[in-house]
């Protein structure tokens, strides 16, 4: 199922406005966070990346 989150939130450049952009990583921030708290720590480390590369095409 992390797989699949993965390739969901994979966006190229320019596919999104930047809003929509910014609100989906604070989206995936809050699952990160709570992925964290509930021990899921593969899960939180995936979704970290995920964030880090939507910052990334955010700031291009």
């Amino acid at each position: 199922a992390v797989a699949e989150t993965r390739a969901t939130y994979m966006v190229d450049q320019g596919d999104m406005p930047k809003d929509d952009l910014l609100r989906l990583i604070k989206d995936l921030e809050s699952q990160m966070k709570t992925a964290a708290r509930a021990m899921e720590f593969e899960k939180a480390a995936l979704l970290r990346d995920q964030i880090t590369d939507l910052r990334k095409v955010a700031v291009e």
